[in-house]
């Protein structure tokens, strides 16, 4: 027989009730164990000071700009996939987190708790609060989430949300000084242009009054303004305005032509012309009329 052909043993395998023996065997040892993790975890628990944790969300996007390209569309920037790793350091630097520690006043606060009384220093005061802070992304969305552990619940709470204000605050004004800076450059290469088209406007006037052209010549290939559609539109309705005015003041003066003249003076009043002096007039011939009946009546026709 070839010993190198010898089949191996066959495995042995535990069953359940083995188990169950070796339990009922170390059951002993294993409530001791047991009872003294127990013991030791509800020590720890009691020992440890309480710590309280606060949260706040801020939503981060990359900067675009506000420039639309020749299509119409705003241009977008390329993927970054250290972007949000990034943002970790800026909100965890000294551009935020000192303005987070002097509006909270935290060097004089933790001075007096950790310090035996005596003021922190910046630099210090941010070693402690960098230990107190972690942050996260929020699963697929663009979500940051800064978590704040610290032993007051109201001063986790508002260390939080000045974080998430001042890195705000940073954010906004990063933005700003780019368009400014972006205005900035457009207004200088505006002034060159301006420049240049002046000095190019004075050549041009030096020649014409050197070469002696006259202004007529000058202004002969010179664009001439257009009507705009709505201008065009405003003088038709002005046209058509008028030519209705035209033609109720032409219909009123053949009327009155075709009258008696003894008949206008009844009948101006009714037509509704608004003249001040002819109604003056009107109402003093009016008054002449009544005077010369009465004279008559009283003096009679000699």
């Amino acid at each position: 027989m070839d010993p190198l052909k010898t089949q191996a043993p066959p495995e042995t395998k535990l069953h359940f009730l083995d188990y169950w023996r070796i339990i009922r065997i170390r059951k002993t040892v294993i409530l001791a164990v047991f009872l003294l993790v127990v013991i030791t975890a509800t020590l720890v628990t009691f020992i440890l000071p309480e710590s309280y944790s606060s949260s706040a969300r801020i939503k981060v996007e990359r900067d675009q700009s506000d420039i639309a390209t020749l299509a119409g569309q705003q241009a977008m920037g390329s993927y970054d996939p250290y972007f949000i790793q990034t943002e970790f350091e800026v909100i965890q630097s000294e551009v935020v987190l000192g303005n987070v520690i002097d509006q909270l006043k935290l060097n004089e606060i933790w001075g007096k708790r950790y310090n035996n009384g005596q003021k922190f220093t910046t630099t210090e005061t941010m070693g402690v609060l960098k230990r107190q802070i972690d942050l996260r992304p929020v699963r697929n969305t663009s979500l940051i989430e800064i978590r704040v552990f610290s032993e007051n619940a109201e001063e986790a709470a508002k260390i939080a949300n000045e974080i998430s204000k001042t890195y705000q605050t940073y954010r906004l004004d990063q933005r700003k000084k780019f368009g400014q800076e972006g205005i900035k450059s457009l207004e200088d290469r505006f002034h060159e242009y301006e420049s240049k088209v002046r000095e190019a406007q004075k050549k041009v006037d030096d020649l014409r009054v050197t070469l002696r052209v006259p202004d007529a010549v000058v202004s002969e290939n010179m664009p001439t303004m257009l009507l705009s559609q709505e201008t065009l539109r405003h003088i038709e309705g002005l046209r058509i305005e008028s030519q209705a005015d035209y033609v109720k003041q032409r219909t009123l003066l053949d009327r009155l032509e075709s009258l008696d003249p003894k008949d206008l003076t009844g009948t101006i009043p009714t037509i509704g012309v608004q003249d001040t002096q002819l109604s003056q007039y009107l109402e003093a011939l009016a008054t002449i009329d009544q005077k010369l009946i009465a004279l008559q009546n009283e003096l009679g026709p000699e």
